[in-house]
């Protein structure tokens, strides 16, 4: 659990890291094939998912490769966890996630990883629009490293598959 807090299924949440509304194309640029996979979600206090979902937090690896909680918009500082949490987002910044805990969508629970790519690029993502919305500068946060970026070849491979098939479906259109 993120915040090192435990709470009952109104206050904790399986959230998907990547939405499930992601495009197809999008999907294929972070190399992941199924935006259901555990490894695409994670246990999150409830306020916590909708800071990182409206990209106001985001998890950063640390010098020592641990992936930490890190506020981007000062205003979710004061939000609580979850509904009657005495416990803030901001006091919660910072924590260490040592493993994860991935939900199935059976409701099974393994401690894989989450992607790697995947919270890269939501930090990338968050880091731009803390930018434009001026929560930040580039002065005092530098852009987010790129983690666990999947093989090119792989991505290609896996463009080439999908515009291979669309073509050969507008082919067999094209016969009947």
């Amino acid at each position: 659990m993120v915040s090192g807090q435990f709470g009952d299924s109104d206050q904790v949440v399986a959230a998907h890291l990547i939405p499930r509304s992601t495009k197809l194309d999008t999907l294929f640029r972070v190399g992941v094939d199924d935006v259901n996979s555990p490894r695409n979600s994670m246990m999150v206090a409830k306020g916590i998912e909708e800071a990182y979902d409206t990209l106001r937090v985001t998890f950063l690896r640390d010098t020592l490769g641990r992936f930490r909680l890190t506020i981007l918009d000062p205003a979710v500082r004061e939000t609580a966890i979850f509904p009657s949490s005495r416990f803030t987002i901001g006091s919660v910044e910072h924590c260490q996630i040592e493993q994860f805990q991935v939900v199935a969508p059976d409701g099974s629970v393994s401690l894989r990883r989450p992607f790697k790519r995947v919270l890269s690029y939501h930090a990338h993502l968050a880091y731009h629009n803390a930018l434009c919305q001026r929560w930040i500068t580039d002065r005092e946060m530098a852009e987010p490293p790129e983690v666990g970026t999947p093989n090119p070849n792989i991505l290609f491979q896996k463009l080439f598959a999908a515009a291979h098939h669309e073509q050969k479906g507008d082919e067999e259109n094209e016969q009947e």
